[in-house]
């Protein structure tokens, strides 16, 4: 048996998990002039694909890419991303799909937002992760014990058969959906569980995307197109977990053939690009999204299905309004880490978390259900929001960036 040994580190943050939400967080508070700790389970991969291996991307709309721009990730991975001028839903109607098209142009704007690969994005945080100043990263480090305390609450890390301890006015949960330091404290979670799976992969097409996300509403679930470069598109294609585990033992032919005529030949002849990866599909929320000397963002605190591509929207969301509280409290001299700070960040956050949990959760329970009334009532509602221009560009706008978080930052 190794020896334990014990390190004592003070940062004023310490960040647990090193995904895209951990490490966005981590470098813009580092930026912001806070000690930083970043704690990793694994190890961080910072070399940049030359292509594409892989569909895992995620819809970032125009309010969500500002964290990533201003940290310089962005500008690390605009080859690989493209812009979605259109948002295009399709209905099934008397066996023909009848389009509702929402154009960034009536809100004068170029695009919604971009169509981020999911790949490049962790390499790109990453790289800027282990240039910034203040920022201190352990890899492959597994947190053991945590202690609230006052003014600092400590962790016990084991890492390379050591264990020592780090300090910190505030730590941040950003480890997952299955996470353990939510586990910790005993924090519940409101969970639900859909019984389908997403396949998500690459597709190349002969017609051209011209900027066009398109969602097409058809029996057995929602078929999505979100635009890549070069022809390009990830496909999430949403089954019953059955179906879906059928589809993944086709073969490629197959696989494109099942596609086809499912796309109805929207964008020409499809070829599927890389492998397929399929995702058990659920919804979740924290019941609170803090604990002494504790707080919670991103699938830590939410996750849903790609069902309206709500989750990395909303967790970099929460990086920026976290950030804009602490940065306000430390100006005032406060405690970052106090009750009151985490609550008044918690109250500034609860709306716009709850408000997609329980719309995402709608939303999707009206996509996979194929009664004629069901079909009816969605045919309806994409015509009223179609047809009443007001209500269509709130609803553009707020998907864009949404009104509430302006109020909080």
């Amino acid at each position: 048996m190794r020896p334990k040994e014990k390190v004592s580190k003070k940062f004023d943050v310490v960040i647990i998990g090193a995904g895209a939400v951990g490490l966005t967080a981590s470098i813009n508070l580092a930026q912001a002039g806070f000690s930083v700790g970043l704690i990793e389970r694994g190890t961080l991969n910072d070399m940049m694909p030359d292509v594409l291996e892989d569909g895992h991307t995620t819809a970032l709309m125009s309010g969500s890419l500002k964290p990533l721009r201003e940290i310089g990730a962005l500008s690390l991975i605009e080859k690989f991303t493209q812009p979605m001028d259109v948002l295009r839903i399709m209905s099934e109607k008397d066996g023909q799909l009848i389009p509702a098209d929402f154009k960034a142009s009536e809100l004068g704007k170029k695009s919604f937002g971009l169509n981020v690969p999911q790949t490049p994005l962790r390499a790109a945080l990453t790289q800027r992760a282990t240039k910034t100043e203040g920022l201190e990263i352990f890899e492959q480090a597994c947190v053991t014990h945590f202690t609230a305390g006052d003014p600092d609450a400590v962790i016990e890390i084991e890492q390379g058969g050591k264990i020592f301890s780090v300090s910190a006015k505030l730590v941040i949960a950003a480890d997952g959906r299955r996470s353990s330091m939510r586990d910790m404290v005993e924090i519940e979670i409101d969970e639900r569980i859909y019984g389908q799976k997403a396949l998500t992969f690459m597709v190349e097409h002969t017609k051209p995307h011209e900027n066009i996300s398109t969602e097409i509403h058809k029996k057995g679930g929602p078929l999505t197109f979100v635009p890549l470069p070069n022809n390009c598109s990830a496909v999430v294609w949403v089954h019953l977990e059955d179906e879906a585990d059928n589809l993944l033992k086709l073969k490629k032919q197959e696989l494109e053939a099942k596609l086809q005529d499912q796309s109805n030949g929207i964008l020409g002849r499809l070829s599927v690009k890389t492998s397929v990866r399929a995702w058990p599909l659920s919804s979740l929320k924290a019941k609170t999204l803090h604990a002494p000397r504790l707080v919670l963002i991103g699938e830590t605190a939410h996750a849903f299905s790609p069902v309206g591509a709500q989750g990395l929207n909303l967790s970099l969301r929460d990086v920026e309004v976290l950030t804009s509280t602490l940065l306000k409290a430390a100006k005032l001299g406060q405690d970052i880490g106090g009750s009151v700070i985490l609550e008044s960040y918690a109250k500034s956050r609860r709306l716009d978390m709850e408000g997609r949990f329980y719309g995402v959760d709608f939303l999707n329970k009206l996509i996979r259900r194929d009664s004629p009334l069901e079909k009816d009532m969605r045919g309806l509602g994409l015509d009223v929001v179609s047809n009443i221009s007001p209500l269509k560009h709130y609803l553009m706008r707020e998907g864009m960036s949404p009104q509430i978080d302006k109020e909080a930052i």
